[in-house]
């Protein structure tokens, strides 16, 4: 006995399979980060966080956006898991500190503080859609050299930038706060020369002015990890 076969259609090819373009699609606006497994780090470890916002974006030091940037970094010092410690807003990206218990609890607060952020953007700009591109770039800080590197990193990144930025921010459409106008020209150069300038749209800056903003319960956050940070530093610098 012969068993006869049916005359069956060909299967349609849907989504999967081993064939030409399946998988991942490519983000058309290209992700800087790649998705690779995050670092894993012990209980209270400080992360460095950078969140990077989309070409079209307005500038973030706008002075409106601000306020409302910096009531969702103060909502993000509220957590129990995880807390946001120093940061610093610039054109087109967030630098901030992240003092949290796990893995879990840093990616929770940093998505915490990018749709509270986004929200108010789009909000006051009219606009829809991402602000942030899909990955935020993560640095454990392991010691407290490197607490205050990045710290120095993070509050002086707009002085340390704006002379390299004036021939090239006058065609991005973030440029329209600075470097535009004689009087925008010489308030930057007044930056320049001030070695003690602080950056108004900082932690440090919010300090100046009498506000208070927390610095973490990690031990690597707290005085006498900066003091011996400091005296480290100063020995390196003799030798």
């Amino acid at each position: 006995m012969v068993q006869l076969g049916l005359a069956l259609p060909a299967p349609k090819c849907g989504h999967g399979g081993a064939r030409k373009g399946a998988g991942r699609k490519k983000r058309p606006d290209g992700a800087k980060d790649p998705h690779n497994k995050r670092e894993h780090f012990t209980t209270r470890f400080p992360v460095q966080i950078t969140l990077k916002v989309r070409p079209d974006v307005v500038n973030l030091r706008r002075h409106d956006l601000f306020s409302k940037i910096k009531a969702a970094l103060q909502a993000g010092t509220q957590r129990d898991d995880g807390k946001v410690c120093d940061f610093s807003v610039l054109g087109d990206h967030l630098h901030f500190i992240v003092d949290a218990e796990s893995n879990k609890a840093l990616t929770s607060v940093v998505s915490s503080v990018a749709i509270r952020v986004a929200k108010q953007i789009n909000k006051l700009t009219g606009r829809k859609g991402r602000v942030f591109n899909d990955r935020y770039h993560a640095r454990v800080l392991r010691s407290p050299t490197e607490v205050m590197l990045s710290r120095r990193y993070i509050l002086n990144n707009f002085r340390k930038h704006l002379a390299q930025r004036f021939a090239t921010e006058r065609t991005q459409p973030q440029a329209a706060h600075i470097c535009v106008t004689p009087k925008h020209l010489d308030i930057a150069r007044q930056i320049l020369a001030e070695p003690t300038w602080i950056d108004p749209y900082s932690s440090a800056g919010l300090r100046r002015k009498g506000i208070a903003w927390p610095t973490g319960i990690s031990w690597l956050l707290s005085e006498q990890a900066a003091a011996l940070a400091e005296r480290f530093a100063a020995r390196h610098r003799r030798q």
